[in-house]
This record gives structure tokens, C-alpha cells and sequence, in this order.
């Protein structure tokens, strides 16, 4: 709670009016992926299924969706001076404040996906696109991966800007997202984006439940190694 009141006191209205423009041109980028994606879909759509062939796209996340996500989260996220990190570690609150700020960047991401969405549907009013009950389980899976691929993102981008600066963050994300387009170009396959921010359509289905269970990995590994970063980094 302390810390959630802190990140309130620490924007200021230019923060704020920034925010607002961040939202506003991830809406308009997602609803302008979800209008392109009706080109591909034919006869009756599910619309749940036109959404995450817009957002999940690995040509549009790899030419636009995951740049600019990852310039505006560096945006968004205020690194704190050195002296208020010296209270955070002191109040043993440095990770936490580092957490729940990622969680809170990646959260406005997700509003900003669903907010297109709705906009979509209420603007077209299109009855060949229906909201099929079979498959909301489903798609509460894959909108939960894409979360979590954006939290994981995002939370690595803010550790390393704790501990060195923006520019180091922002050269980490480009040379992720180089490496796992090379991976997945050659190999068809990556270790990291392709489990939820963007989806190969041949393969999601088989690896739904592995891609499940391989986050809390990753948010396990990153607990711990960033735990010794820290400590690393604050010591040079």
C-alpha cells in the first residue's frame, strides 16, 4: 500500500498527460491490427478469435507491437533516485516497488488490447463476428499468456533500469526481440515471445499447457538472479 501511494506522489501531470497518450496510441495501434486482421477471416468469426489474430501475430509484434511496447513501458516507468533506492533497500522494498510497478505498465497494456476491442465491436456492429462460448475458456488462457509475456517483458526492462539506466533496458529488449525473430525465422521456434505475445499458429494448441506452466519459471529465475543483479549493481 505504501509503495502504491509512493508511485501516486512521484507522477507528475506531465507523467500523466504521457500515459495518456501511451494508451491512447496502443488502442489505436491494436484496433488498427484488429481491423487489418478481418482481411484474413472469412464467413462467420469468432470475435474472440479475430482479437488474437491482431494482437498475437508474429509479423505485427515483431514490425510494431513489441518496439514500441517496449519504449513506452521505458517510458512509463520512473526509476528512482539513488537515494530513494537507498530507502527501498532499507525498507527491504526495492523488489517489491520494481514488481508491482511492471505489473501495473503490463496491466495498462492489457486494458489498452481489450479497450480496442470493445471500441471494435461497438463501432462495426458486424453479426459475422459472435462471441462463441466454446472457446472464452480458451481465450481467457491465451489472453492470460499475453499478460504474462508482457509482465515478464517489462519486468526485466525495469530491473535493468534499476540497476543501470534506460539505455541498458532498452538495448537489452531490442537485441531479445532481434535474437528470439532470429530464432524463430530459422528455427521456428523461440524461448520467450512466441509463448504469448506473439502465437505460431501451428503449434499453440500443442503447447498451450506448456507455455502455462513455463512463466512461473521465468518469473521464479528472474526473482533470484535479479535478487544477486541488485546487489551487483548497487555495489559498482
Amino acid at each position: 500500500m505504501l509503495i502504491s501511494k509512493y508511485l501516486a506522489r512521484k507522477k507528475t501531470s506531465i507523467q500523466r498527460i504521457e500515459e495518456l497518450l501511451i494508451f491512447m496510441t496502443w488502442t489505436v495501434l491494436c484496433l488498427f491490427g484488429i481491423v487489418g486482421a478481418t482481411n484474413h477471416l472469412k464467413s462467420e468469426q469468432n470475435l474472440f478469435e479475430l482479437f488474437f489474430t491482431a494482437i498475437q501475430n508474429p509479423r505485427n509484434q515483431v514490425h510494431y507491437g513489441i518496439p514500441l511496447m517496449i519504449v513506452m513501458a521505458l517510458i512509463m516507468f520512473i526509476k528512482p533516485t539513488a537515494h530513494e533506492i537507498y530507502i527501498l533497500i532499507n525498507n527491504k522494498s526495492l523488489e517489491k516497488f520494481v514488481w508491482l510497478y511492471s505489473f501495473k505498465i503490463a496491466l495498462f497494456f492489457l486494458c489498452g488490447s481489450v479497450t480496442s476491442l470493445l471500441i471494435f465491436y461497438a463501432l462495426i456492429q458486424d453479426n459475422h463476428y459472435v462471441v462463441k462460448q466454446s472457446t472464452v475458456i480458451f481465450s481467457l488462457i491465451l489472453l492470460l499468456l499475453y499478460f504474462l509475456s508482457m509482465f515478464t517483458l517489462i519486468l526485466l526492462l525495469n530491473f535493468l533500469t534499476v540497476i543501470f539506466n534506460k539505455l541498458v533496458g532498452l538495448m537489452f529488449g531490442f537485441i531479445l526481440l532481434f535474437f528470439e525473430n532470429f530464432l524463430f525465422t530459422n528455427l521456428h521456434a523461440t524461448l520467450f515471445f512466441s509463448r504469448g505475445l506473439w502465437i505460431d499458429p501451428k503449434s499453440y494448441n500443442s503447447l498451450l499447457i506448456f507455455n502455462l506452466l513455463i512463466f512461473p519459471v521465468y518469473l521464479y529465475c528472474i526473482y533470484h538472479s535479479n535478487k544477486l543483479l541488485l546487489r551487483i549493481g548497487i555495489n559498482l
